[in-house]
């Protein structure tokens, strides 16, 4: 029997409960990001046979991996590397604010023109350093799971997932196909206003905690 243990630090739950009962609202319950994740895409992909996934969520402070097997999550792993760290390095190098260093990732990202190929340069350290923790993953599943099927896929969830260039550079470094998760997949077929379904990855968490009663 595998069990799922799940740990916050009491003062981080204390602060969300305090926070939310100034704005006189009552907690039902509370789960981390990663689970909420998983729940919609897996919903998402219920209709075939999930195949071993890791799952990426880049944050803007941190971010998380699951992978993820028969549908199961049997491992997870957070690092303190997020969209943040890539904008700090974007305004370093190009002198830009907060807010046109943002712009600038979503715009440009790590793609092959010039100024994608200077962002390159500037965050690769820091997807270098992601990277890493990705192969270290895969890594354990590959040891604790020689005898069976390997990982054979990416899904990028979070803001910062939608960065040009991003995908290609996770397929092409860990030899797997890489997606962006689109957590609206499990709605009904209808028209959604263009900006929230081009920045779909960015709901995955939100949709994922609506489903949590389902």
């Amino acid at each position: 029997m595998q069990v799922l243990m799940v740990g916050a630090p009491t003062a981080v739950i204390k602060k969300y409960q305090k926070v939310l009962g100034m704005a006189g609202l009552n907690v039902v319950s509370m789960e981390t990001e990663l689970l909420s994740t998983i729940r919609v895409l897996g919903s998402v992909a219920k209709d075939t046979k999930l195949p071993p996934t890791l799952i990426l969520s880049i944050g803007s402070i941190s971010s998380s991996m699951a992978i993820l097997r028969d549908g199961v999550m049997i491992f997870t792993y957070s690092m303190q590397i997020g969209g943040a760290a890539i904008n700090r390095t974007i305004v370093s190098e190009f002198g830009l604010t907060p807010a046109q260093a943002e712009e600038y990732k979503r715009t440009y990202g790590i793609a092959n023109d010039t100024i994608g190929a200077r962002i390159n340069k500037a965050v690769s350290p820091i997807l270098m350093s992601m990277l890493q923790e990705v192969k270290k993953s895969m890594a354990f599943y590959s040891e604790k799971y020689k005898n069976e099927t390997q990982i054979q896929q990416i899904i990028l969830s979070g803001a910062t997932s939608r960065m040009p260039g991003l995908d290609v550079f996770l397929a092409k470094n860990a030899g797997l196909e890489v997606a962006i998760a689109n957590p609206w997949k499990i709605l009904r077929p209808q028209e959604l206003p263009k900006e929230i379904a081009d920045s779909a990855p960015e709901y995955t968490i939100a949709v994922g905690l609506a489903m949590k009663n389902e």
